[in-house]
């Protein structure tokens, strides 16, 4: 899990949780929460006024305790250059992910990984309302270009890392892929009508080629509706804490 070392910090900068504030213009309640370790997340924005403000680095303020990967799923068109081609089709379920994925399994820093991968989501509803979905690499691996074939090394190296998770953890990403698409279909006007709380949704994630690493099945109070099941904070509470937001910046500061 995630620790916040902000007490230790502020101790080291001889400095109090009123002069962070007026510093950084955070209130004293979510400085308090956050030195105390009671905040459940921190928003990005946060995190970076706190690092400046203490002119120290990201891995100071947040240690490592039992976290071993952060997860960011984000619409397709967050990497720079690439569009979605979006359907005519009211009923077409599908939509382009991007995957961020910063694997911090390994003991050193210097070992963690970080790596973006371009995925393709597919939904079919049934008369009921319930999904069955597949998660799979948005390039195949024949492409041409170069630059496509690297993306679908990415994909396929996400999808080992999907293979490897808990059921607890998978069942938590499926859960929080599903509620992104939801919000990206919504936004380009699809229809999910009929998708609730009381929905079920078998996703199978697989790799290039149609080789499926794994099936999950969660309920839709796990997805549903899909902007409270979305989050900008880092989480404390689990192994994989799982972001709705770019880590781009973030992650290289990290891995400084």
């Amino acid at each position: 899990m995630l620790k916040f070392n902000l007490s230790q910090l502020m101790s080291d900068a001889h400095m109090s949780i009123s002069a962070l504030s007026e510093k950084t213009g955070i209130s004293r309640k979510t400085l308090s929460q956050i030195a105390n370790n009671d905040s459940k997340g921190i928003q990005l924005a946060t995190l970076d006024a706190i690092i400046k403000a203490l002119n120290t680095k990201v891995e100071n303020v947040i240690i490592k305790d039992d976290t071993r990967a952060i997860v960011a799923f984000t619409s397709i068109e967050t990497v720079r250059g690439m569009n979605e081609s979006i359907s005519d089709d009211v009923n077409d379920l599908s939509i382009g992910i991007y995957a961020q994925l910063c694997d911090m399994s390994e003991e050193n820093k210097e070992d963690a990984s970080y790596f973006g991968a371009t995925l393709s989501i597919s939904l079919t509803k049934t008369p009921k309302g319930n999904i069955m979905g597949y998660v799979f690499p948005a390039f195949t691996a024949d492409e041409l270009d170069p630059k496509l074939r690297g993306l679908v090394d990415n994909s396929n190296k996400f999808m080992d890392f999907i293979r490897d998770c808990t059921d607890e953890e998978s069942e938590r990403l499926t859960s929080n892929i599903l509620s992104t698409a939801l919000i990206i279909l919504g936004n380009h006007h699809r229809n999910l009508s009929g998708i609730d709380q009381r929905s079920t949704a078998i996703v199978t994630w697989s790799k290039d080629g149609g080789k499926p690493v794994n099936l999950s099945l969660v309920s839709g109070n796990s997805f549903f509706p899909p902007d409270k099941h979305v989050t900008n904070k880092l989480s404390s509470d689990h192994s994989i804490s799982i972001v709705n937001v770019d880590l781009t910046d973030w992650i290289q500061q990290f891995l400084k």
